[in-house]
């Protein structure tokens, strides 16, 4: 059974993101291997009017938000008008270096490089992270990580901006 520190936010630490705030957001975020989730109270009517992000490895979020998959609506995390809502969850070795890739870009691949567009800079975002060495499910592993993000991808449903 998975535990509620795993399930509930209070548990989580969060960095408070800003476009020109990248060392205090770097600074902010250990180099561990965690889970973590990205909310933000950017309008998904926005996120479908973005260009391509022609960057190596970068993510398509206009493709991504439009539901290509064809996924019924009841299981995506739905956008919520007067707070934050959830856009991923995911999980890395260096939480550190995916918080800045996710933000600022990389050359590497799968990363959302939000912060590339300048249209989403004026929005509010927010980092959740929980280091595994917190959690008692054994050792940090690529496997463990993968269990543990899939279980809050059941328990709190699809963020538009996954893939998988």
């Amino acid at each position: 059974m998975i535990s509620s520190e795993l399930l509930e936010l209070k548990n989580w630490k969060c960095v408070d993101v800003n476009y020109s705030h990248i060392n205090y957001a770097k600074a902010n975020t250990p180099s561990k291997p965690g889970l973590y989730l990205i909310f933000t109270n950017t309008p998904i009517s926005d996120f479908n009017t973005l260009k391509t992000n022609i960057d190596k490895g970068a993510v398509d979020i206009r493709l991504r938000t439009s539901n290509p998959f064809k996924i019924s609506h009841e299981l995506l995390i739905q956008e919520n008008a007067n707070n934050n809502y959830c856009v991923y969850i995911g999980h890395h070795k260096n939480l550190r270096q995916r918080i800045k890739e996710h933000f600022w870009g990389s050359n590497g691949t799968g990363c959302l490089s939000l912060f590339k567009h300048k249209s989403l800079t004026k929005f509010k975002w927010q980092f959740y992270y929980l280091e595994i060495s917190r959690l008692k499910y054994g050792e940090d592993s690529n496997l463990l990580r993968t269990i543990l993000e899939s279980k809050l991808k059941s328990h709190f449903g699809w963020p538009i901006l996954c893939a998988r």
